[in-house]
């Protein structure tokens, strides 16, 4: 699995995992202390009887560089964020629009490894802004 690969793969799996509160099925791409936080953060929402309703608009890879068994991926992410309700579903705080800057860290076994793991991730900026509808 290529690096872009993972880090898509990643983000389908988180929105899956703050619907559901089950991360583990990132298990396979990310390491258990980064699996840990994101457990806690979306147990935080769940335990308030909410969960995130979220959807990537758009990702672009503006830089992957790949030394040996590690890679560094940064990422320019958009996404639209609404909370809602664990038993009805229905919306409890006012939809959002957030605009990310990230950083991606992977690791693989060996060169010959095709399988990355995410081990680390930086938001390095963040802007949202509430919609309107």
């Amino acid at each position: 699995m290529l690096v872009k690969d993972t880090i898509i793969s990643y983000n389908k799996l988180l929105i899956e995992a703050a619907k559901t509160g089950d991360a583990e099925p990132l298990k396979d791409i990310l390491i258990q202390r980064e699996r840990e936080k994101l457990d806690h953060w979306i147990a935080s929402w769940h335990d308030s009887k909410v969960y995130m309703d979220s959807r990537l608009e758009g990702i672009k890879f503006k830089n992957i560089a790949i030394s040996g068994n590690t890679a560094n991926a940064i990422t320019s992410e958009d996404w639209i964020y609404e909370y809602r309700d664990l038993e009805t579903g229905q919306s409890v705080l006012p939809v959002s629009s957030t605009h990310y800057e990230m950083e991606y860290i992977l690791q693989r076994a060996n060169k010959e490894d095709k399988k990355w793991v995410i081990t680390g991730i930086n938001i390095k900026a963040e802007k949202s802004e509430k919609i309107t509808k």
